[in-house]
């Protein structure tokens, strides 16, 4: 068996997973990467290693992709969860010849019904015959894999991490304009409405801020307001440009009701971006202490919100050029290479 293959088996594939990839290109691992397609389609293929094979996974049925396994021989395989019935196929065949199953996941424990069905399905069925391993990306997913029945030795972290090369900022300079950046879906749970709402309020207050909103609509919320009290809304942007549009502010924020991690804190904090974040982000554990590099605030409280945004606002240069370096020195906790190293640990 080839100590040097890894097969993963994935939903969408995004950017940021790539930069993981390519890491394990460097050291010394070929890739075989079955996906569904979606948003990789935007992806540019040609920042992709030459040790990484992508398959569509509508081109595979389950044999083809027992045979495809086969042939590979890999010596450490990693599914998505457990969405698709053919992945966890895979798992179940070739858990047998004693491989590591990894299974990627950044669902927090609620502690609802579903979920505790799924512990008790877990602990008779999941861990028993489909994965040995589990990859999350925070302490709230690490509650939730420890309910499932995983040991701790079986949990590894790191699963998400920003991509390094393209959201990067050196310092917190003078050029940075007032302005404040949400990025992200716009939808209920992203509490965009309230966000608007608060920032209406403030904005004839402080008319020379303008709130800038980075992300496409999905549902009727408060899109006629994107207009008015400086607000600007931008529908997309390739990372990199994203990535200028943070160094280029002064302060993130993500105002969700629920975020099981948030990515986006990490590319914003990696940025040297003080950071505002509902207590309902997950990633905000990791990259926000209150207090020392931004703020947190009760998603449902719009006077705690708007009490956060004006701290931010009446801060002087200095302090937030002090709140900013801390993000970044926050967001150097995880980078691609240990999100890579903690993936192939497995294998030690």
């Amino acid at each position: 068996m080839n100590e040097k293959r890894i097969l993963v088996l994935y939903a969408d594939l995004m950017g940021y997973t790539v930069s993981v990839l390519n890491v394990l290109d460097k050291l010394g691992y070929h890739i075989y990467v079955v996906h569904w397609g979606g948003k990789f389609e935007n992806i540019n293929k040609h920042s992709l290693a030459s040790n990484i094979t992508l398959f569509r996974r509508s081109d595979l049925s389950t044999r083809d992709l027992v045979a495809l396994t086969l042939k590979i021989s890999p010596s450490l395989i990693v599914a998505s969860g457990w969405m698709d019935l053919s992945y966890l196929f895979i798992c179940n065949k070739f858990k047998k010849y004693n491989i590591p199953i990894v299974c990627a996941m950044d669902t927090r424990w609620n502690g609802s019904l579903k979920q505790r069905f799924l512990c008790l399905l877990s602990r008779i069925f999941f861990k028993k015959y489909f994965f040995s391993k589990v990859w999350v990306p925070g302490i709230y997913q690490y509650e939730y894999a420890r309910k499932l029945g995983f040991l701790t030795e079986d949990i590894i972290f790191d699963l998400y991490t920003a991509d390094t090369e393209v959201f990067t900022s050196d310092s917190f300079h003078i050029k940075r304009k007032n302005q404040l950046i949400y990025a992200g879906r716009i939808s209920k749970e992203k509490n965009i409405g309230l966000l608007v709402e608060a920032w209406a309020e403030l904005s004839s207050i402080y008319n020379d801020w303008t709130l800038i909103i980075v992300g496409g609509h999905h549902g009727d919320v408060f899109s006629e307001d994107f207009e008015r009290n400086n607000i600007q809304h931008i529908l997309s942007l390739p990372p990199a440009q994203l990535s200028e549009l943070f160094c280029e502010s002064k302060g993130f924020i993500l105002p969700s009701l629920y975020e099981p991690w948030g990515l986006v804190v990490h590319e914003a904090s990696y940025c040297s971006l003080p950071i505002l974040a509902s207590k309902n982000v997950g990633s905000a554990s990791m990259f926000l202490i209150n207090g020392f590099n931004g703020y947190t605030f009760d998603p449902l409280d719009k006077f705690e919100l708007k009490q956060c945004i004006v701290k931010i606002i009446q801060s002087s240069d200095a302090e937030l050029d002090l709140m900013g370096s801390r993000s970044k020195i926050l967001a150097e906790r995880i980078s691609p290479l240990t999100s890579a190293a903690n993936l192939i640990s497995v294998l030690q």
